[in-house]
C-alpha cells in the first residue's frame, strides 16, 4: 500500500468543506448484495465491511496535522469525524440489512511499543466514533471482528466494552503467552497472523513451520477461541507460503 504524500485538507477550517465520496457501490444495489451474502452462506461465513476512523483522518489531514488537531480541539476536525462515522454505519446498516454474519473493521491505533495516543484521549475521541457506526451491529446481534496493528492491549477493556468479539492482532509486539491469557479474560477470539514481516518475508521455509506450530501450541485453534488467517503478501517466497498451508493442515 502507498504512503500518502499530500492531503486534500490543509487546514482544519478547510475539513467542513471537505467532500465524502458517495457510499461504495454495492450498497447502491442492496438486492443484489444481498444475493451475493447470500451466496457466501451457503458454505462460509460471510463478512461486511466499514470503513476506520483514525486512519481516515490520516490520510485526509496528515498523521502529525490530526493529532495536533486532537490536542487543539479543532471543532472543523471533529465535525468531519462526525461525517465519517455516520458514512461508516451507513455502510455498517447497509451490510446487517443484507443478513451478514460479522462485521468487520479496522483502525491501526498502536506502535511497536505502545498505543498511538493515550488511552485517555482514545475514550474521549475515537472511542465515541467506534461505538456510534458498530450500534447497528451491537443491536443485530452479529459479530465484530476488529484488527489493529500495534500494541493495543492496553484498550482490551474499552474494545471490550465496544461489543468487539474477536481481534487480528500483528502477534510480534506480543507476548504471545500473556497474550493468550488476556484474550482468554476478556472472551475475545483471535485470527492467528503468521509474521508477515521477518518470518514470512524474509525466514526459511523451516522458519515458517516452527513460528506455526508454535502459534498452534499457545493458541489452541482447535480447542476454539482462534483460528489461522492466511494473507499473502507481496515478496512472501512462495515456498513459504507453501509450507505456511501445509503445516495448518496438518495439524
Amino acid at each position: 500500500m502507498g504512503h500518502a504524500i499530500d492531503f486534500p485538507i490543509k487546514t482544519p477550517q478547510d475539513a467542513d468543506n471537505y467532500e465524502l465520496p458517495p457510499i461504495s457501490a454495492h450498497l447502491n444495489d442492496l438486492n443484489a448484495h444481498r444475493k451475493n451474502v447470500n451466496r457466501t452462506k451457503e458454505n462460509h461465513f460471510s463478512l461486511g465491511y466499514s470503513g476506520n476512523i483514525a486512519e481516515r483522518m490520516w490520510a485526509l489531514r496528515g498523521f502529525e496535522n490530526f493529532m495536533m488537531d486532537i490536542l487543539d480541539e479543532e471543532e472543523a476536525v471533529f465535525r468531519l469525524m462526525d461525517r465519517l462515522t455516520e458514512y461508516n454505519r451507513t455502510m455498517i446498516e447497509a451490510e446487517i440489512n443484507s443478513c451478514v454474519d460479522s462485521i468487520v473493521f479496522g483502525d491501526d491505533i498502536g506502535m511497536q511499543g505502545g498505543l498511538v495516543m493515550s488511552k485517555e484521549t482514545f475514550r474521549r475521541v475515537i472511542k465515541p466514533c467506534f461505538a456510534r457506526m458498530l450500534e447497528p451491529a451491537i443491536h443485530a446481534g452479529v459479530h465484530i471482528h476488529y484488527h489493529s496493528c500495534g500494541l493495543i492491549m492496553d484498550l482490551f477493556d474499552d474494545l471490550k466494552d465496544l461489543g468487539i468479539n474477536s481481534l487480528w492482532l500483528q502477534l510480534p509486539v506480543y507476548d504471545m503467552k500473556e497474550l493468550k491469557k488476556s484474550l482468554d479474560y476478556y472472551g475475545f477470539s483471535l485470527a492467528i497472523h503468521t509474521d508477515r514481516a521477518l518470518t514470512m518475508t524474509h525466514g526459511t521455509p523451516d522458519a515458517v513451520r516452527d513460528r506455526v506450530l508454535l502459534e498452534n501450541e499457545i493458541f489452541k485453534p482447535k480447542d476454539g477461541g482462534a483460528w489461522f488467517y492466511v494473507e499473502p503478501d507481496t515478496g512472501f517466497p512462495f515456498e513459504n507460503i507453501n509450507a505456511q498451508l501445509e503445516t495448518i493442515f496438518s495439524l
